[in-house]
């Protein structure tokens, strides 16, 4: 037993290779009717509570999921076991995505996630410490809405997130035309 205050520490072993690239199986309108998540995959206990802490900070009652490996946010978006649920683990609303991962690089989902069609609308926020120029570039070829970077971008993460998740009006009109402005 346990005394107040204490959490039991478990650890899992997770596969390290990527799921191939099998169609994804989404029956017709489950992501219009997914719960509002945000999925964080960064593998930093730290960066992950400080996060949640933005989230609750700025009032943004979104719940937050995190996976800490590349194997294991393939698993969770592709609905395999232990995530085969979707009542208990929507699609997310938002990923916000760590570059350098226990098993991987950010870079890898976001070719994975190439080969979802159903996955590809999920807006991607990378929020890493990588000031590599050629990932940055090709993240954004990749389709991500911001890159920003660790440990001072936290402000501009919570601004992300929020402008993912509650887009303003003129967004939802026309998403093209607000990003060239």
């Amino acid at each position: 037993m346990l005394g107040a205050g204490r959490a039991a520490m478990v650890t899992l072993n997770v596969p390290q290779i990527l799921p191939s690239t099998v169609p994804l199986q989404v029956p017709h309108g489950v992501l219009a009717l997914s719960a509002e998540m945000v999925l964080l995959i960064e593998d930093n206990h730290e960066h992950a509570t400080l996060i949640q802490a933005l989230l609750d900070f700025r009032s943004l009652d979104t719940p937050m999921f995190v996976t800490a490996s590349v194997a294991e946010a393939c698993k969770y978006l592709e609905g395999e076991w232990p995530f085969n649920n979707r009542h208990r683990h929507p699609l997310p609303s938002l990923i916000v995505l760590d570059h350098w991962l226990l098993d991987g690089t950010g870079l890898e989902i976001l070719e994975w996630l190439q080969g979802y069609e159903e996955l590809r609308s999920i807006p991607i926020v990378v929020f890493t410490a990588c000031r590599e120029k050629h990932v940055e570039r090709r993240a954004r070829e990749l389709g991500v809405q911001d890159y920003l970077m660790k440990p001072d971008g936290y402000e501009d993460l919570a601004v992300a997130i929020e402008r993912c998740l509650r887009p303003s009006p003129a967004e939802e009109a026309d998403p093209e035309e607000s990003k060239a402005g």
